[in-house]
């Protein structure tokens, strides 16, 4: 109902109203020659057939105004869905730029976080490299000594 008052149905009440008018007169002339008091109304004397073309008009301006003011309202209720659905669309647009400059920020760490990774892997392997660098130098080292000892052994 509350779609029917609007500015797009207002020349569609204003012509259904007038043709309600229009039909209710002609029912008037229609039955003033039977009724006493509209006597005066009687002596207009209209012909039958006015009156009932009259009648047919007004109702059929009836139908017509109350068809389009009727799709008027279906446009309107279409209209509010759409706006309804623009306005979800663009809540879920705000949500998804939100959830974009989060997954940037946590690239951004992401990114970070790995460089800081491969930075300590690669001093990891070079503390490798020289703990295995010492362990062959202290190997040969070992052997180094021990051969000494086997030959200081065959000495005494």
């Amino acid at each position: 109902m509350k779609n029917v008052f609007n500015k797009a149905n207002a020349p569609y009440l204003v012509s259904g109203a007038l043709a309600i008018g229009t039909l209710l007169a002609s029912g008037i002339f229609a039955v003033a020659p039977y009724v006493g008091f509209l006597a005066p109304v009687a002596a207009l004397s209209l012909g039958l057939p006015f009156i009932i073309g009259g009648a047919v008009f007004s109702v059929a301006a009836i139908a017509l105004s109350a068809v389009a003011i009727s799709k008027n309202s279906t446009i309107a209720e279409k209209e509010a869905g759409i706006f309804a659905a623009v306005k979800e669309n663009s809540k879920l647009r705000e949500q998804l730029v939100e959830r974009n400059e989060e997954l940037k920020d946590k690239d951004t760490v992401i990114s970070y976080l790995d460089a800081n990774s491969v930075k300590k892997d690669t001093e990891m392997k070079k503390q490798l490299d020289k703990k295995v660098r010492y362990i062959i130098n202290s190997d040969e080292g070992a052997q180094r000594v021990h051969q000494e000892r086997k030959e200081s052994k065959k000495r005494f």
